[in-house]
C-alpha cells in the first residue's frame, strides 16, 4: 500500500514541479538582467526542490526496513513517477497548443486536429527525447539519493539514542 502512495506522491510532485519550473523561469528572466548570481541561485533551487518528495518516503522506508535498499527503490519510484507526469503533462500541453511559448505553431492552421497532426512529431522529439534522458537519471540517482538519505536518517537516529 505504501508503494502506491509513493507512486502517487511522485505523480503529484511532477505536476507541481512543472508549474514551479515555469514560475522559476519567469523569475530567472527578470533577475538575470540585474542580478546574475540570482539566476544561478534559482537554478540551484530548481535542483534542490527535487529532494523534498524523497524525504518522507525515504524516512518512512528507513523506519520499516532493516536495510536502506527499499529507501533507494522508493526514491527511484518517486522520481520516475515525477518524470512521467512532468513530461507527460508537458507533452499534453505541447500537443494541445497550450504550452507557453509554443502557441504560435497553431496560428495558421484551420483546426486543432490539423495542429496535432503536424506538431506530434515535434512533441515526440522534444518531450520524448528529454524524458528518455531524465528517466534514466531519475532511476539511478534516485536510488543512490534514497540510500544516502536513509543512511543519514539512521545515523541521526543512532546519535540521538546514544
Amino acid at each position: 500500500m505504501n508503494w502506491i502512495a509513493y507512486l502517487f506522491s511522485g505523480i503529484l510532485f511532477g505536476f507541481a514541479d512543472w508549474y514551479f519550473v515555469q514560475a522559476l523561469q519567469e523569475r530567472r528572466q527578470l533577475l538575470s538582467e540585474s542580478l546574475p548570481f540570482a539566476a544561478a541561485f534559482l537554478s540551484v533551487v530548481n535542483f534542490l526542490v527535487w529532494i523534498l518528495p524523497l524525504l518522507p518516503v525515504t524516512f518512512d522506508t528507513a523506519r520499516r526496513y532493516k536495510r536502506c535498499w527499499p529507501s533507494g527503490g522508493a526514491a527511484s519510484l518517486v522520481w520516475a513517477a515525477a518524470m512521467l507526469s512532468y513530461y507527460g503533462w508537458g507533452a499534453y500541453l505541447m500537443a494541445s497548443g497550450k504550452l507557453p511559448g509554443w502557441g504560435h505553431l497553431n496560428m495558421h492552421l484551420s483546426s486543432s486536429s490539423e495542429y496535432q497532426g503536424k506538431v506530434w512529431p515535434t512533441v515526440i522529439a522534444v518531450m520524448g527525447g528529454e524524458f528518455k534522458e531524465w528517466i534514466a537519471f531519475a532511476i539511478i540517482s534516485g536510488f543512490f539519493t534514497g540510500i544516502i538519505l536513509c543512511a543519514t536518517f539512521r545515523l541521526e537516529r543512532q546519535g540521538q539514542a546514544s
